[in-house]
């Protein structure tokens, strides 16, 4: 079973690619993304309602609904615009395009913000030249480690990794601090703990948006991370009632999913279409997988230390999730730093 849900992100992630160009993208994933969270409230309430009685019916009914939406995607799904005659929404067939060479790695400190903007473009302009593209079905796949070599791949898994180790402690392990700390019942509890991927619907949205408009993706998660911390401080340190719980999972899901959206959607269709990659469409499907693969451990990772510390605590179980954001932000810095060097440089040239 996990090997057949794994192959599905890649896969719909890259689809979207095909048919959305990079203007415009981050919000158009963002909607799009909303569907997760749409699946995982859905979930919830059907668990809710089979939890004291019948539970298979939880697995049952969204495994019906699965194959319902697998059939329907098989019959109808188009998978490229070329399929239907239609120009590539990423490569403009036989526009001139520029020569490029790699970037010297060893560029001096003094000369960073300079080389900032050149390194996020990853190219240099050498010559100009006519470049016509194969059909995407006609490109050569880049190979795993090609993928994970492109700059901004390692710095974005590792920070989905901490991400999605926070994102699913939350949401598996909500139930169970709430009916702690509410004395609520099972039905209750999950219906409560739905507030998380209320959040996660918009700020999935919100981060897409913001992402589009302001041009930096990592600048957008940091901020999100950052900002989610003292909000999960505040959760566990003081007492609240039910309602303002809500508002708080309501918040947390916000900040959280809006960076966890972004990174395993557009962030990767972006880093998948890189000028660098030109003419290789397809590296889009590998590029995220390696994304999402590595972060994909940190939702394996993240719930099992909730279980080894839950005995401790539930405050014990705060500060490591707390840590493991702050992981999550610093892993974007070297991104963000290049991100404002390029804005400054902007300002100053303007």
């Amino acid at each position: 079973m996990i090997f057949t849900i794994a192959t599905a992100w890649p896969s719909v992630v890259t689809l979207m690619g095909n048919w959305f160009g990079e203007k415009g993208r981050g919000l158009v994933f963002g909607f799009w993304c909303t569907s997760s969270s749409v699946g995982n409230i859905l979930g919830i309430f059907i668990a809710a309602a089979f939890v004291n009685f019948a539970w298979g019916y939880s697995f049952v009914i969204p495994g019906l609904i699965a194959c319902a939406a697998a059939i329907f995607a098989y019959f109808f799904i188009i998978v490229d615009p070329e399929s239907i005659g239609i120009p590539d929404v990423n490569l403009n067939p036989d526009v001139e395009l520029n020569e490029v060479v790699p970037i010297d790695a060893n560029a001096s400190t003094a000369n960073l913000c300079e080389s900032a903007e050149l390194e996020l473009s990853e190219e240099i302009i050498v010559e100009k030249k006519v470049i016509h593209h194969e059909p995407v079905h006609d490109r050569k796949p880049i190979t795993i480690w090609g993928a994970i070599l492109i700059p901004g791949v390692v710095e974005y898994s590792i920070c989905l990794f901490f991400c999605k180790a926070v994102y699913y402690a939350f949401f598996f392990w909500l139930p169970v601090y709430i009916k702690a700390n509410l004395e609520v019942g099972n039905e209750m509890a999950a219906d409560i703990s739905a507030a998380f991927d209320g959040g996660g619907l918009l700020g999935g949205i919100i981060a897409g948006g913001a992402s589009d408009l302001i041009g930096g993706s990592a600048t957008v998660c940091g901020v999100m991370l950052v900002v989610a911390i003292p909000v999960i401080f505040i959760l566990e340190a003081l007492k609240h009632g039910q309602g303002t719980v809500i508002f708080l999972l309501f918040l947390i899901g916000l900040l959280q999913n809006g960076p966890y959206s972004l990174i395993t959607t557009a962030v990767s269709a972006d880093l998948g279409t890189r000028p660098s990659l030109v003419g290789e469409q397809r590296s889009l499907s590998t590029v995220t997988a390696v994304i999402d693969a590595i972060g994909s451990l940190g939702s394996a990772f993240g719930p099992l230390i909730v279980g080894l510390l839950g005995p401790y605590g539930w405050h014990v179980v705060f500060y490591y999730l707390i840590a493991a954001q702050i992981c999550s932000a610093l892993c974007l810095s070297r991104l963000i730093y290049r991100e404002w060097c390029i804005w400054v440089r902007h300002w100053v040239n303007a």
